[in-house]
């Protein structure tokens, strides 16, 4: 009786595990296929349906079947985000950039902060955030105000190190920070964090 739930139960098992759709399929593309550089650091899709690549070698445009590459002199290139329906914006270890989806020219996008950037996101209010590797930076373009939140051992409604890999902005607009001590929320109402 022991063997027959026990040949039962692996019967259930392969019909459902069988039974799965294995339909996910991956490919891989690399300089022989056009890339620039196989040091990928940063993806991103625009809402025209381009996969761009931020790689050490400059940004790369993917179209489904081919690559465009645009050099840049500039160091790698960590985060990329629509930043108005005419341009993007191209953060690197330098600073940030802005490209123009139409004439394809780069110009200089001063945040007011000399670090390197490492990641970037739009807040519901059109501010924009900056994780850079001195602090997090919230530049308003209205004014061109950029406000730096750095780490203070005497407060803990800062962030929690100077070193910010990454922010994002969620559903309902909350500001979150990734940093090398962990996860901070961002309290507008208060202007702190929450570690």
């Amino acid at each position: 009786m022991r063997y027959l739930h026990i040949c039962i139960l692996i019967f259930c098992v392969w019909i459902s595990t069988s039974a799965q759709n294995n339909s996910l399929s991956f490919y891989s593309k690399n300089t022989q296929d056009g890339l620039s550089n196989n040091w990928v650091r940063c993806v991103y899709q625009d809402a025209r349906g381009f996969m761009w690549f931020g790689t050490a070698s400059g940004l790369n445009r993917y179209d489904g079947v081919n690559f465009k590459h645009y050099p840049l002199n500039y160091a790698n290139i960590n985060a990329i985000i629509t930043k108005d329906t005419e341009h993007m914006l191209i953060c690197t270890d330098l600073g940030a950039y802005l490209y123009n989806i139409y004439n394809h020219e780069f110009s200089d996008f001063d945040i007011q902060a000399d670090y390197p950037i490492l990641s970037v996101a739009k807040d519901n209010n059109g501010l924009l955030w900056f994780a850079t590797s001195g602090g997090l930076v919230r530049y308003s373009e209205h004014d061109s105000v950029a406000q730096l939140y750095t780490y203070s051992e005497h407060n803990t409604s800062t962030i929690s190190n100077n070193y910010c890999n990454t922010v994002i902005v969620d559903d309902a607009g909350t500001v979150w920070v990734g940093t090398k001590n962990g996860l901070n929320r961002f309290n507008a109402s208060t202007n702190t964090f929450s570690r």
